[in-house]
């Protein structure tokens, strides 16, 4: 998934995950970082969810379970532009 780069950190676009359990987000990062999860209801208004610690080299997986008051995830990575940082979410 693209990541929009915007003062310090590596933005996602929102992720509609309306009519699945769960979402899994995988993070690939060349530098350390925070991955920074946000919840939403409606797709607008989001609430934060949670963080946790990104390791350069390898891969964070962070899950997010889903609800009919929070099928909608966005999310961020702190880094800096030249990081090389590359996401996924899986739906199931």
């Amino acid at each position: 998934m693209a990541l929009v780069f915007d003062t310090s950190a590596f933005y996602s676009p929102a992720v509609d995950g309306r009519g699945f359990e769960t979402a899994t987000i995988y993070i690939n990062s060349s530098a350390n970082g925070t991955l920074d999860v946000d919840i939403s209801g409606d797709g607008q208004s989001f609430t934060d969810y949670g963080t946790s610690a990104v390791t350069a080299g390898q891969t964070a997986v962070f899950n997010v379970p889903l609800t009919s008051t929070n099928g909608f995830i966005r999310y961020s990575v702190t880094g800096a532009a030249t990081d090389t940082v590359t996401s996924s979410v899986a739906l199931s």
